[in-house]
């Protein structure tokens, strides 16, 4: 075997639902099968996480050690930690999608199939895709404000449920729920430096990637190598309107609805009017008075090339 690589893989045993679990004898040995396929010699080392935040911890110390590809194997939430170590290193990241909804590979690819992820790892090329940054916070796929994020706050506290039936049905259950009584977010909202608007919304989605949720299209033609983020506002409806449109926002139909907003941008800023804002950063959620977004061009170098990205 003439072609050489080392990889590292940050393993979230906690990660994976149905399909998607995996232990670690099993990861090894489908990277072991994938690189005698490739004719590829293989440096595997696999590190499992123990809580929030040691995947960023080994991530950085991967990097100190040279590995050729730092993979994350979980969901949205330990790919989002590996990016925040790795952008800006030169440092390659790989994706191995055993989280619930891994919707990031899935806005980079447009599939999670894990055997075509670890291929990807042990062969692939080099290529660039965009960073975004929140509060300091660096994410790949989505920033959600208002009823998306209420909608994840909940789903968050339900991993139970998800596990029995994956997150796309617990995510619209969750908006079933959350619906009944959510409140509308008054905010301001200031893109790429301009005057600031107010609005009256039900969501705020800035992507990076096209969806969130297990599958919710809220960003549909967002890029992530084209330098851009795209911003989606959808305006409050009422409690039933909302309801029948929920389906809308699976397929990214809910673009069409009266007063929605749709555009692409490199800086913004977002506060809240009325009350804090409920976020969530890829999938992890929080809360903040003020947001501020930017948009880093080829921030990050990856093994999984996106739709129209050119290779190095």
């Amino acid at each position: 075997m003439s072609v050489e690589r080392r990889v590292k893989v940050i393993f979230n045993p906690n990660a994976g639902v149905g399909r998607f679990r995996v232990d670690e004898t099993a990861l090894r040995d489908e990277f072991g099968k994938a690189a005698y396929r490739a004719g590829v010699s293989l440096d595997l080392d696999i590190e499992k996480t123990s809580e929030m935040g040691h995947c960023t911890e080994i991530a950085r110390e991967a990097v100190r050690s040279g590995f050729d590809v730092i993979a994350a194997a979980g969901g949205d939430g330990t790919v989002m930690e590996a990016v925040n170590a790795i952008a800006g290193t030169g440092s390659l990241l790989g994706i191995v999608p055993i989280g619930s909804g891994n919707d990031t590979i899935v806005s980079i690819k447009g599939d999670a199939s894990r055997s075509g992820c670890i291929e990807d790892i042990i062969s692939g090329g080099p290529s660039r895709i965009d960073v975004g940054e929140m509060n300091g916070m660096l994410f790949l796929n989505v920033v959600g404000l208002g009823l998306d994020a209420e909608i994840n706050h909940f789903v968050a506290d339900r991993r139970s449920l998800v596990r029995k039936i994956g997150p796309a049905l617990t995510y619209t259950y969750g908006a079933l729920v959350v619906l009944m009584k959510f409140k509308p977010h008054r905010i301001s909202v200031s893109v790429d430096g301009g005057d600031a608007e107010e609005h009256t919304v039900s969501l705020c989605t800035i992507g990076n990637g096209t969806t969130c949720g297990g599958g919710y299209r809220l960003t549909p033609r967002a890029l992530m190598n084209d330098g851009m983020l795209d911003l989606s506002i959808s305006p409050y409806l009422g409690k039933i309107r909302s309801v029948l449109n929920i389906k809308k926002a699976y397929s990214g139909k809910h673009l069409e609805l009266e007063g929605s907003i749709y555009r692409t941008l490199r800086t913004m800023e977002v506060v809240g009017l009325d009350r804090e804002l409920p976020y969530h950063i890829d999938g992890e959620g929080g809360y903040a008075e003020r947001i501020a977004i930017r948009i880093i061009p080829g921030g990050l170098g990856t093994v999984h090339a996106p739709a129209g990205a050119v290779l190095e």
